[in-house]
């Protein structure tokens, strides 16, 4: 057999056997073969067939959560890796579920919609502007906030004596919106003097 193909109606020469390799074709061309047969005596009549290249699906890969252990003070960022054979742009959206339910899309999803506890999934779907390829998707669960102390106060503040008995005032919060309880240590350089809040 010898073989002819031609790309959009102009005859490829560099393609003289039955493959086409795939790094020559681009989507939207159409390619045509002609076939023309022998026996060692004689050609035969020529065989034509055409076909269209297609748009080939994107592919997303290693979705990622950062931070990979938060809180609800930590607002989500959701990273991933784009390909697509046909070099066409990444337009994947990306969709935040949280216990099963969508609460948001985009790259990124607000501290504010979070509660401890919560099961956070990202997924991400390929898309490369004609059609959706795979789906991907990463997890995180959002955990415990620590309580902080903002303020710490003795009184009285001044006039102290060794006959003085001193009183220790708190100011703590809590992210989660936990009660919180407070444990306190009076010392002396190293020495401690006791525990309660006076």
């Amino acid at each position: 057999f010898t073989y002819q193909w031609s790309r959009d109606g102009v005859l490829d020469s560099s393609v003289t056997s039955d493959v086409v390799p795939n790094p020559v074709t681009s989507k939207g061309e159409v390619w045509t073969v002609r076939v023309k047969p022998s026996d060692g005596y004689g050609k035969g009549p020529l065989g034509e067939a055409e076909i269209t290249i297609l748009n080939s699906l994107p592919v997303v890969s290693t979705v990622s959560i950062s931070p990979s252990s938060p809180t609800v003070t930590d607002e989500l960022s959701c990273t991933y890796s784009f390909s697509d054979d046909d070099q066409d742009g990444d337009q994947s959206s990306v969709v935040w579920s949280v216990d099963g339910v969508s609460v948001g899309t985009g790259p990124s999803l607000a501290a504010s919609t979070l509660s401890k506890g919560d099961a956070v999934v990202c997924t991400v779907t390929a898309n490369d502007g004609e059609e959706d390829g795979n789906s991907e998707y990463d997890s995180v669960t959002i955990l415990n906030a620590a309580p902080v102390v903002s303020t710490v106060t003795i009184s009285p503040s001044g006039g102290v004596t060794t006959s003085s008995s001193l009183s220790c005032s708190v100011t703590a919060s809590d992210a989660d919106g936990e009660s919180l309880s407070e444990d306190y240590t009076w010392q002396n350089g190293s020495t401690t003097l006791g525990t309660g809040s006076s």
